[in-house]
Parts: structure tokens; C-alpha cells; sequence
């Protein structure tokens, strides 16, 4: 992980390493806070979503203050794209693909 100033703007750049495990940290979060948040257990929203978007809100807040930005390096976005969109696909069942059709 490198920190350098561009512009006035901190620049928190990471790779594939640390990546993968800020994702992994982020994720334990979502688990931690989906475990003591009634609400989204009640609305079934995965852990990974809390994480992502505790996340998301802390780069849109460096974002609006122009204080600091990330650089992530994206060599692994493409394995696990199709990885994730494999398996949502190995999900669906041709009875449920049957059901989407007739509505």
C-alpha cells in the first residue's frame, strides 16, 4: 500500500494483496455489523453488502471533501465477476426460468 499526495488529494493506492485484504476486513465488518443490526437481518441484507457499502460511504465522503481517494489494483475483477456470475447462474433452476417467462 502507497500513500502519495496528487493535487492536494491523498491518493491510497493498494495491490492485489492488500485488495483482497481490505475486502476480507471489510467483509468480517458486515458480518459484525450484521450481527448486531436487528433491521437488516430482518430484510435479509448480506453481510457483504453492509461492508460494501460501510465502505462506499467512507470513499464518497473522501470523495466530497477532496481530502483522500483509493486506487485499487483490479487484476482479480474479472475471475471473480465470472466466478460470482457463474455460480448466481448454477443458482437458477429451469422451473424458476420457466415461472420468470410466464409473467
Amino acid at each position: 500500500m502507497t500513500f502519495e499526495t496528487v493535487e492536494n488529494v491523498l491518493q491510497i493506492s493498494s495491490n492485489s494483496v492488500m485488495t483482497i485484504a481490505m475486502a476480507a476486513v471489510l467483509l468480517l465488518i458486515g458480518y459484525f455489523v450484521n450481527s448486531k443490526v436487528s433491521f437488516l437481518r430482518k430484510y435479509c441484507i448480506p453481510a457483504p453488502v453492509v461492508g460494501g457499502f460501510l465502505f462506499m460511504f467512507i470513499t464518497f465522503l473522501g470523495h466530497m471533501s477532496g481530502t483522500f481517494a483509493f486506487k485499487f489494483d483490479s487484476s482479480f475483477q474479472d475471475p471473480f465477476m465470472l466466478a460470482f456470475f457463474t455460480t448466481v447462474g448454477l443458482g437458477a433452476s429451469f422451473a424458476l426460468l420457466k415461472k420468470a417467462a410466464c409473467c
